[in-house]
């Protein structure tokens, strides 16, 4: 019986250690941090799973949101730019060919999905790489380095195009504006340059579209 309770009496005498390392443990780690701070790895308790769970949702929706807007306004351009092809120039595209450009700079082609068809016109995204030699293959290939700039209140996009061997062959200036109260960019201004034209000089910058309308001098051409 003496074997018994000196068993016992050592098995409580190492509860009682245990406890008293894991106290000395949590208040040394509850030390190391300011008061009224947190650690950067802990959770704060008073958030329920759910709240826990709407946030991280509510983070992934935002990025999510943003990649759709993204999608939309430039879907919105490249049809934008159709149009005012068509209006200008009375020329349908079957086929065109964006140069997706990342070289790790502001303006470079965005993480966004294209449809297969814009306007009744095959889209494509290619590498800058495999455009200039398409363009040495066939020389009526409509190759378009299209750079965009978006942010909250406007969005505007150049849209480079070359043609017949990489020669080129104009640029459209493509500008949007947004409207808060209905949630979407609006078309705001269309301008052309011609390269054609031109030897040795800048061309000048002509107005396809503004103040809501496409201008006269368009419509007549």
């Amino acid at each position: 019986m003496n074997w018994l309770k000196l068993h016992i009496m050592d098995n409580q005498k190492n509860i009682i250690t245990l406890v008293f390392w894991y106290l000395l443990i949590n208040i040394t780690a509850c030390s190391q941090h300011p008061a009224g701070t947190k650690p950067n790895n802990t959770v704060d308790l008073r958030q329920t799973p759910d709240n826990l769970q709407f946030d991280a949702v509510s983070n992934n929706d935002s990025a999510s949101l943003h990649k759709i807007k993204l999608n939309k306004i430039y879907t919105q351009s490249i049809s934008e730019f159709i149009k005012a092809v068509y209006k200008k120039d009375k020329i349908s595209f079957d086929t065109l060919y964006f140069g997706k450009h990342v070289y790790g700079q502001d303006d470079d082609w965005p993480d966004v999905q294209l449809p297969k068809k814009i306007e009744d016109t095959e889209v494509i995204l290619i590498s800058p790489e495999l455009g200039l030699e398409l363009q040495k293959i066939r020389n009526s290939v409509i190759y378009i380095n299209l750079i965009g700039w978006v942010d909250k209140q406007k969005a505007e996009f150049v849209f480079v195009v070359f043609s017949n061997g990489r020669q080129h062959q104009y640029d459209y200036f493509v500008d949007f504006t947004y409207l808060a109260s209905q949630q979407t960019f609006v078309l705001d201004k269309i301008y052309f340059e011609d390269y054609l034209s031109i030897k040795d000089k800048k061309p000048v910058r002509l107005p396809i579209y503004i103040n809501g309308k496409y201008t006269v001098s368009v419509l007549k051409h």
